[in-house]
């Protein structure tokens, strides 16, 4: 009818518009006048989605799939919002499904990367990266989760490898640069980690961590004034850092 079409059209614009709770009540109308539209379901839990009603998505996109069990984005639209809910497992064998059907999105073999290694499943996670990477090399999020990742298998060097690519896409994420110089400081590149200390500094700081990770790279080279002055300045930020007390 053209009420339908009308609630409809309006919904999905307001999707477009980033109105979401708005675009929820417009689905709302149009399912009372057709239930079983899975194009409607969908945006509405989309909108849900938006709104982090996650709970509610899900039910939207389970009502998708059972009217329409080939909408690979459904699939994948559950798994992002059981990646919220941290029901890793279950998100897992969703972007699984989803890719079935549509084996080249990129985004999905990301998130379902993220989710593995929230499941410390590091090496299946590091495949998915591989993937992402594969499919668009300017992929910045995947590099620098595949790098701590490598971390955390400690293939260090690989990681930094990962880290120098991340920077050079965005070289503005002060967390990348205390990643990379905490790595470098394990491997003894005590000089090359100061140099990611001060990018990171530059770029917050106010990063406790970071003033008490340059002290100890200081220490390393033999500038012991330097580290101190850094050791102070973490006191000043946390004076109960029995690290930096110990360091100083």
């Amino acid at each position: 009818s053209l009420v339908y079409v009308v609630y409809a059209s309006r919904g999905c614009a307001k999707v477009a518009f980033n109105c979401h709770e708005s675009a929820v009540a417009d689905f709302d109308k149009t399912l009372q006048l057709k239930s079983d539209d899975a194009k409607i379901h969908f945006l509405r839990g989309y909108a849900k989605y938006k709104l982090e009603q996650y709970e509610e998505a899900i039910v939207d996109f389970d009502r998708t799939l059972q009217l329409k069990s080939d909408h690979a984005q459904a699939y994948f639209m559950r798994g992002r919002t059981k990646i919220e809910l941290e029901q890793y497992e279950t998100a897992i064998a969703d972007f699984d499904k989803g890719f079935q059907l549509k084996p080249d999105d990129i985004q999905a073999y990301f998130d379902q990367g993220y989710a593995k290694y929230s499941l410390e499943q590091y090496e299946e996670a590091i495949n998915n990266f591989d993937e992402t990477l594969r499919l668009d090399s300017g992929f910045v999020g995947a590099y620098f989760l595949r790098g701590i990742a490598k971390c955390l298998l400690n293939q260090h060097q690989s990681a930094i490898d990962d880290f120098d690519k991340g920077i050079c896409l965005y070289p503005n994420f002060a967390e990348v640069y205390l990643l990379r110089g905490t790595i470098k400081c394990l491997l003894n590149q005590h000089q090359s980690a100061v140099d990611d200390f001060d990018e990171g500094i530059r770029l917050n700081p106010d990063s406790i961590e970071t003033y008490l990770l340059r002290g100890y790279a200081k220490y390393g080279i033999g500038e012991y004034e330097s580290a101190i002055v850094d050791c102070d300045q973490t006191i000043r930020f946390e004076p109960d850092n029995a690290i930096a007390y110990n360091n100083r």
